[in-house]
């Protein structure tokens, strides 16, 4: 899935020594919040273990300027600060130092994966405000340890995980995965110079199976397949007419048996199997891989969610539904040059995914 990028991309943080701000108020109208409301931290040891986005606001009619940015891990050791200033605060993923009047600037932190996990970070982030006044805005974001669920790998045969837990690329800004068929990798890195049709990738039409027990409490199967462009996402950054949810093209949402939301996306044109109010079984066939949506070529998007999502916030802050880590049952996964694990894995991009059933 090429995801809306109107609230996050990807950044780094870095830990260093520990710098106090210069003694400052609050401003009306300059607020920090944090995306997803709930930051869950996986127990698996696949980093990143967490991630978040930190998004300033500025709702008034004054110009602001973020001079310092203080992060603070909270974890069983004691305290570890990074402080960033001036033109040193990397991990902007939109917007500006610079805040004018209706705008954002977006900070992604996540997780290095060599500590052990903290309890919380606590955020300073220090602005100069009109004649010079300095601006503190300070928030706890609580890291929520959650066990990562295990479900079955939904796709037969070999399956290249393009994007999993190092790239922030779902609605719940966590913890998503990409898969193509192996043997599309080579039409995916051959750019643009050809003219490619569906049926040209090896992806498409593939059955996709059920990876758990639960209901279907929304679907959509007759949008289009888009004309696959690899390198080139089909609308994207901005919103395409219909609203966020069109990103998703063909999709179905279903309610786990445990509670959890799994979220499957591209589906082909007119193959779903089911519908709203159906319960399913593990394994039991749903659709088809298609390419649906905001694609560069056919593939499946997986996510999964502690809550059902409002798909048409899907890009905002209002969004109230978070990221769950998760991985899949009983599978191989190997990387070129490196040795190939199985059993319940959680794969890490490039891997080779295979249901172990199906060696």
């Amino acid at each position: 899935m090429e995801p809306p990028l109107v609230i996050l991309l990807v950044g780094l943080l870095a830990l260093g020594s520990s710098v106090r701000l210069a003694t400052a108020g609050p401003a009306p109208g300059l607020r920090l919040e944090v995306v997803p409301h709930r930051v869950y931290a996986a127990d698996d040891g696949v980093a990143p273990r967490w991630r978040f986005s930190a998004v300033a606001i500025n709702s008034s009619h004054d110009t602001f300027t973020l001079r310092q940015v203080t992060t603070t891990l909270v974890g069983p050791s004691g305290r570890r600060s990074q402080v960033q200033a001036g033109s040193r605060i990397r991990g902007i993923t939109q917007g500006q130092r610079t805040l004018p009047p209706d705008e954002v600037v977006v900070l992604e932190l996540k997780d290095s994966g060599r500590d052990p996990l903290p309890a919380a970070a606590l955020l300073e982030w220090g602005f100069t405000g009109p004649q010079g006044k300095p601006v503190l805005l300070t928030k706890r974001v609580p890291l929520v340890p959650r066990p990562t669920l295990y479900l079955r790998f939904p796709l037969p045969g070999h399956w290249v995980a393009v994007n999993g837990r190092e790239m922030m690329h779902s609605i719940g800004r966590q913890f998503a995965f990409d898969f193509i068929a192996l043997a599309d990798l080579p039409l995916h890195e051959s750019g643009s110079g050809r003219t490619f049709t569906c049926a040209d990738f090896s992806s498409y039409g593939q059955p996709l199976l059920s990876p758990a027990a639960g209901q279907v409490v929304a679907c959509e199967g007759g949008r289009p397949d888009e004309v696959p462009t690899p390198g080139h996402a089909s609308y994207g950054t901005q919103q395409p007419a219909g609203g966020w949810q069109v990103y998703l093209g063909n999709y179905l949402l279903l309610r786990l048996d445990g509670g959890e939301h799994l979220l499957l996306v591209h589906c082909r044109a007119g193959s779903l199997q089911v519908k709203v109010g159906n319960r399913v079984r593990e394994a039991q066939p749903l659709a088809q891989v298609g390419n649906s949506g905001n694609t560069s070529g056919p593939h499946l998007h997986i996510e999964l969610l502690d809550t059902r999502p409002n798909l048409s916030q899907m890009a905002e802050l209002e969004l109230r539904a978070s990221g769950v880590p998760f991985g899949f049952k009983q599978v191989r996964c190997e990387r070129k040059g490196g040795r190939p694990a199985q059993g319940d894995l959680v794969p890490r991009g490039s891997n080779i995914v295979t249901a172990l059933a199906d060696r």
